[in-house]
């Protein structure tokens, strides 16, 4: 696993977007955990929230799952993370 690359500017495409703008620690973390064990190996998803705790909380989770940190950044106060799920989880 990666640890990504910040960026900035308009929004990665995915196979899957998860909005988690709006709602507050912890819960787009539990959101994205939740997605990433629907989706197949090798599959995208971005991951949109506007609580800052998420800068920290989705990466150090994708640390310990096994799931990929492509990309991360911020436009406009929301932040974005793209994730590729881990090989072997379907």
């Amino acid at each position: 696993m990666t640890s990504g690359t910040v960026a900035t500017g308009p929004l990665p495409t995915a196979d899957d977007v998860l909005d988690a703008r709006g709602l507050r620690c912890p819960m787009p973390l539990l959101r994205a955990r939740q997605a990433l064990r629907h989706l197949p190996s090798g599959h995208t998803l971005l991951v949109r929230a506007t609580d800052a705790g998420s800068r920290r909380d989705i990466p150090a989770y994708l640390r310990q799952s096994g799931h990929e940190l492509v990309r991360s950044g911020e436009v406009d106060e929301e932040f974005w993370f793209l994730i590729r799920t881990a090989k072997g989880d379907s």
